[in-house]
């Protein structure tokens, strides 16, 4: 299973052209139905109808603060050119953008966008009223190259668990060739049990290992596992945060979490 619906928030800085790097480099458009949300209504002198006209909104800010480097920003505007998505411009106050958003949160695979995109567009206080949603997944971090390893936190949690799984399902076929390393965060998680969810991440991951966290030093625990600027830190909403902040502090950060 991969993931065919995905949503991608957007806000008016220009840590959201990360959002946009994001969609360009791991979904395609062919297979995928892709959407974006931003707050460029016709205040505007004109409305986005396309991911490139997106990327025209935040060029200006992209650039004065150095979000991205210009080859990399040539790139992503050659990438979204051809690039096709259904563009909602939306009144981000008003009541119709907030159930237009609600419907559509309600029946999607994924939900992406920069930190700062979800508490632009208010999603805290949709969590509660709508059915459950899909996997959110909030970017952090320097924007890096192609991603080369992903580094999954799981303290044992039925939360972190079945988060982890639902990552599993919707990811796949995107990280198929990509190193995959499970941290274990809790000692007193059970032998057991670490070992299904080895196999359950085996099974849709074919370049794993695993890593019981023992009180490492964090440059020994980073350099052990592989961390650079092409890694991505996957973890729980609301977990292991401790840990984030001692050992992956400047990394990029998936924070991952169901909207319920």
């Amino acid at each position: 299973m991969a993931a065919k619906k995905v949503l991608f928030l957007i806000d008016d800085t220009s840590e959201s052209l990360k959002t946009l790097l994001f969609a360009a480099r791991y979904f395609n458009p062919q297979t995928t139905h892709l959407t974006f949300f931003t707050p460029f209504t016709s205040e505007n002198s004109f409305e986005p109808s396309r991911p490139s006209e997106v990327f025209r909104f935040l060029i200006t800010s992209g650039v004065k603060e150095g979000v991205l480097s210009s080859s990399e920003f040539n790139r992503l505007s050659d990438t979204l050119e051809n690039f096709v998505a259904h563009v909602h411009n939306l009144d981000k106050i008003g009541k119709e953008a907030k159930s237009h958003l609600m419907s559509h949160f309600s029946f999607c695979d994924l939900i992406i966008g920069a930190p700062g995109a979800f508490d632009f567009w208010n999603t805290q206080s949709m969590n509660y009223e709508g059915r459950p949603g899909g996997l959110k997944i909030k970017l952090s971090g320097e924007c890096c190259d192609e991603i080369n390893r992903i580094v999954i936190l799981n303290d044992g949690s039925d939360q972190s668990l079945g988060t982890i799984q639902e990552f599993s399902r919707l990811f796949n076929d995107t990280f198929v060739k990509t190193e995959i390393n499970l941290l274990i965060t809790n000692p007193d998680y059970r032998a057991d049990d670490q070992v299904h969810i080895v196999r359950f991440l085996h099974a849709h991951f074919k370049n794993l290992a695993y890593h019981v966290l023992s009180g490492e030093e964090p440059h020994k625990l980073r350099s052990y596992l592989g961390v650079n600027d092409n890694t991505l830190i996957l973890n729980v909403e609301g977990t292991n945060m401790p840990l984030v902040k001692k050992y992956f502090t400047g990394d990029n950060l998936a924070r991952l979490s169901n909207i319920y």
